[in-house]
């Protein structure tokens, strides 16, 4: 159900920390940050999200997962600051080591009628990034989602990513469940959403929910779209949980994640996550024993029975 929200717009950009709402508006983005152990660089992601200048009313969530470095202490500086904006949610104990999902949150916490996502590690660099994004799913109901260009920074290098390369001469390219990851550009830093799509998710059966699970919910109920414009900087760092991981580990992940997906999203029962499901498959057996291969596909069954979607498994199995 599209959520109701009945401000006012401002009649030009204003930056989020100078507008005065009164209690009875919701936000129209809920802008939602994960952070784990992030001392070094959160600050530079809150302000990152504080700059941005909007003629609509957002709330920042930021959840951390337990740090123990001091991030959450300038968490709880900032939302003493601007107590109106912050909504965060601080963990006691590590969700991530017992195993359940960080990303939980996410399905109940917001109350905008949009999502925006980004990282405790990464930043946005255009103070319009929120309120191009809006512009373009108000402008364009039959798009769900929206994606935007960014640079990459590892090694106090600045470079540009690689799928760049693809779509240098586009202004705009569609997202769709035929070319999701082709090339690989929805990074998580520079996404948002229409809430509506996630608010039914059933995210307590899911096993291996991942930021790619929100990108089929959505792109199974419309479009989506690469803004050709740079918003943000993915940081690369040895510190990162993803970054700093094997290539067998991220396979794994992407194989659990990718079969669930084909799974709980009949729409993603095509050749382009069969592809997927089969280069992560030959990727993993390239690398393990039998004996560890054979765990593996008991977990595709245990997805099974959690999805109730025994078609998706006839699907993965034959030959078309």
């Amino acid at each position: 159900m599209k959520k109701v929200n009945n401000y006012t717009p401002l009649s030009a950009p204003v930056s989020v920390t100078e507008q005065v709402w009164t209690d009875d508006i919701m936000p129209v983005v809920s802008v939602f940050n994960w952070v784990y152990n992030h001392k070094e660089y959160i600050r530079e992601s809150i302000e990152s999200i504080l700059m941005q200048q909007t003629t609509f009313p957002i709330e920042i969530i930021i959840h951390d997962d337990a740090s123990n470095d001091g991030t959450k202490e300038i968490i709880l500086e900032y939302q003493e600051k601007y107590p109106r904006l912050f909504r965060n949610i601080l963990q006691e104990e590590n969700q991530w080591s017992q195993g359940k999902s960080v990303m939980a949150p996410l399905i109940t916490a917001p109350r905008g009628n949009y999502i925006a996502l980004t990282h405790g590690d990464d930043y946005w660099t255009d103070p319009l990034k929120l309120q191009k994004q809006v512009d373009f799913l108000e402008e364009n109901p039959t798009y769900t989602i929206c994606w935007t260009d960014y640079n990459e920074l590892g090694n106090n290098i600045l470079s540009n990513p690689d799928w760049n390369s693809h779509l240098s001469n586009l202004n705009f390219f569609e997202v769709n469940l035929k070319n999701f990851s082709y090339p690989y550009c929805t990074l998580t830093l520079t996404t948002l959403f229409r809430a509506s799509c996630i608010t039914s998710l059933p995210i307590n059966k899911m096993r291996h929910f991942k930021d790619n699970t929100l990108y089929i919910a959505c792109l199974s109920e419309g479009k989506g779209a690469l803004l050709k414009f740079k918003s943000a900087i993915y940081r690369i760092h040895d510190t990162s949980i993803y970054s700093s991981s094997s290539s067998l580990t991220k396979a794994i992940s992407n194989f659990f994640n990718i079969t669930e997906i084909i799974f709980f999203f009949p729409l993603a029962r095509n050749k382009h996550f069969k592809f997927l499901f089969h280069h992560f498959q030959q990727t993993i057996k390239s690398q393990i024993n039998t004996t560890v291969y054979f765990h593996l596909l008991l977990q595709i069954l245990k997805i099974t029975v959690n999805a109730k979607a025994p078609k998706a498994l006839i699907f993965l199995l034959s030959k078309k």
